[in-house]
């Protein structure tokens, strides 16, 4: 268990403007929940701000995994946050999760449904 944990978030605008966040987990949490905690905010984010494309980065396999249908969460806890983030992904016209190499910095792309003047 990880005490004090946190994640960046990075939402991308089509015209690449970035907004860019931190969280903080103030309890004690295993690196999955951080990752499935952190995927629901920017998942939620990006729709709050009218995203209607996403493509996400995670770097845990397991959990880009588990969300494309390939491995099984079987923790009561990873099924839930699992659960939720396929009733989240509805709310989006397209929607898209990868694996992001370990040099890479993770991020969220939302692209509005408007056309961009």
């Amino acid at each position: 268990m990880i005490q004090d944990s946190g994640a960046g978030i990075v939402i991308t605008s089509p015209q690449g403007e970035n907004l860019e966040f931190a969280v903080k987990f103030g309890f004690k949490t295993s690196n999955n929940k951080v990752e499935y905690e952190a995927l629901v905010i920017g998942i939620k984010m990006a729709h709050e701000v009218g995203g209607k494309h996403l493509t996400t980065y995670s770097d845990s396999q397991l959990i880009v995994k588990q969300v494309e249908g390939t491995y099984e969460a079987k923790e009561e806890n990873m099924l839930q946050y699992l659960q939720q983030i396929v009733e989240l992904k509805t709310s989006f016209d397209y929607f898209n999760l990868f694996k992001f190499l370990e040099k890479k910095m993770p991020k969220l792309t939302a692209f509005p449904s408007l056309p961009v003047p």
